[in-house]
Parts: structure tokens; sequence; C-alpha cells
């Protein structure tokens, strides 16, 4: 996996129909390296996306991403990343235990600049409430403007208000 992976967002919104095209490379790319007799992690986090975004998605898709990965960090790091940022585009309550899962794996693999990007990122969407009923699709420029609204939102409310007896001026 070249440098820069662990550090992106996979989890845009797509149409069912881009999600069809992105299973059908993803099938492709699974048949070829079947024949090898490889696992292809990448092959099963594109089948993990598209089912996901074609409303198919199965815990067993998210299991078979995990199980493709198990013999590679990197990988198994971006399986937790990429199911979290699914999650969490639909506001879904368990997005952040894969997200942090994902996180604990990839940090000593991680460049630099992916910590920091996705440390940052993920400290900001923990703003974010989430729930167990799916919201509609997010982008992550649409939950990072979400998110930084509700930070400015909480440093701006106003303290709770004291009644001090003593003080007869205001």
């Amino acid at each position: 996996m070249p440098p820069g992976w662990l550090g992106r967002w996979y989890a845009e919104p797509m149409q069912p129909g881009q999600a069809r095209i992105l299973l059908g490379r993803a099938s492709y790319r699974m048949h070829r390296w079947r024949r090898c007799g490889h696992h292809c992690v990448t092959g099963r986090l594109q089948i993990l996306v598209a089912h996901y975004w074609m409303g198919v998605g199965t815990p067993q898709d998210y299991d078979m991403a995990v199980h493709a990965a198990f013999r590679n960090r990197r990988a198994a790091a971006l399986a937790e990343l990429v199911y979290g940022q699914l999650l969490l585009s639909r506001k879904l309550a368990s997005a952040f235990d894969h997200l942090d899962a994902g996180f604990l794996l990839a940090a000593p693999v991680m460049t630099a600049g992916d910590y920091l990007d996705v440390r940052r990122r993920h400290d900001l969407l923990r703003r974010i409430e989430l729930g167990n009923v799916p919201s509609p699709a997010l982008g992550l420029a649409d939950l990072m403007v979400e998110a930084a609204v509700i930070s400015r939102l909480e440093g701006r409310l106003p303290q709770q208000f004291r009644h001090d007896p003593s003080d007869t001026s205001g």
C-alpha cells in the first residue's frame, strides 16, 4: 500500500449506478487475484463500499474485508477506517469504534502528515451526534462543516447565569 492511503477518505456517497460500476471493477479485480491464489484486500474493500452505497451491505462484507486483511497491519487498519467512514457518513453510532480501531492499527505505519490529518479530522468529527438510525449520507466536506459549526456553537454558548445575592447593581 503506497504512503497516503491510510489518510484518505473513502466514504464519499455515491449513487447506486456508480456503486454498481465499482462493484464490477472490484469483482474483476477479485477474479484476477483469485486465479493467482492471493487475497485481494482492495477488491474486498471496494465490494464493501459498493454494497454499502447500493443499500445491500451486510456485516459479512465487513467480515470478509477484515479477513482478507488479517495478515497485513496496513490493510487491517484500512478495512477498519473505511468501514468507520461509511458508518460516519450516515451518522451511525458505532462509527468511532471502527475509526478508533483503525487509527490504533494505522498510527505506527502512517506518515506523519497522514497521522496529523486523520487525528485532527477524527477529533473534529467527534462533535457530530451519532445515533442508531441512519441519516442521509454526507460526504467528508459536509461532515467537516457540520462538525465545525457545532464546535463553534459549543464555544459560544453563554455561561450559566450565577446569581449573586450580594450584587445589587446587576
